[in-house]
């Protein structure tokens, strides 16, 4: 009959309720993450290293219980999916999130603002959940978990908690080449699933355009040299910062 509510599944949703990418509902969504990112990140630089650590892990677990409750709502009511492991990239940021929050280091730092950022922000621009509506539980929470991702790793790097290193991509780079061959045979396995989007590109993604030119399966090895760039990009600054303190 086309209604549907906040906690409806996605498999019952009726056809045609989602909303549009970068239509004003998208667009309002970004700019509530900004200001949300904004105002975190002035008022975690007003507070102490020791509060503002306080502030992170508060903020890291509660998201992992919001991960942990969607998923356990989800298996009660009938509409998990295998594609729901957290295997996705925005599912092992969480985890680094909380690791960092509890054992703060160099090398999640360079994971979470060379990977996860990056990530998080690729996934609101390029959202992939527009077939489902804009205030389902499910849309809402998408928005919520990668905004705070946003939020939550430009605040520690603002107040210099974390401090990229020159030499940080390694880390990365490292994380990938664990993580990526796991997860395509996890694909392999599983059709339904797409981990870091190796079965195919998510919609509206730059990640269609290498499919379209690269065809299958030579798009993979442009979307790896795709991200390298991204990474040596990112990175980029500080090594340019830290050979500019050394010679100076």
């Amino acid at each position: 009959d086309g209604m549907y509510s906040f906690f409806t599944l996605a498999k019952f949703l009726p056809e045609g309720c989602g909303f549009q990418r970068y239509g004003l509902g998208h667009l309002l969504w970004l700019a509530a993450i900004g200001l949300l990112t904004t105002v975190l990140c002035h008022y975690g630089r007003k507070l102490s290293k020791a509060r503002r650590l306080t502030l992170a892990r508060v903020l890291a677990y509660m998201q992992v219980c919001l991960e942990l409750v969607r998923d356990i709502y989800l298996i009660a009511a009938g509409g998990w999916k295998w594609n729901y492991l957290p295997l996705h990239p925005c599912s092992f940021t969480i985890l680094f999130m909380a690791l960092w929050a509890a054992k703060p280091s160099r090398r999640l730092g360079n994971i979470l603002y060379g990977f996860g950022l990056v990530g998080a922000l690729a996934a609101l621009v390029f959202c992939d959940w527009t077939d489902q509506p804009l205030w389902q539980f499910q849309s809402v929470y998408s928005f919520q978990c990668h905004g705070m991702m946003v939020a939550y790793i430009l605040m520690l790097l603002v107040c210099g908690d974390i401090r990229p290193q020159g030499n940080g991509m390694r880390d990365c780079v490292i994380y990938l080449c664990a993580a990526v061959p796991v997860t395509m045979v996890v694909n392999h396995l599983l059709p339904e699933c797409n981990f870091f989007f190796t079965n195919t590109g998510s919609e509206g993604s730059p990640l269609e355009i290498l499919i379209r030119i690269f065809g299958t399966p030579w798009w993979l090895i442009a979307y790896g040299t795709l991200a390298l760039v991204l990474l040596a990009l990112e990175f980029l600054p500080w090594k340019m910062r830290e050979k500019a303190a050394a010679a100076g």
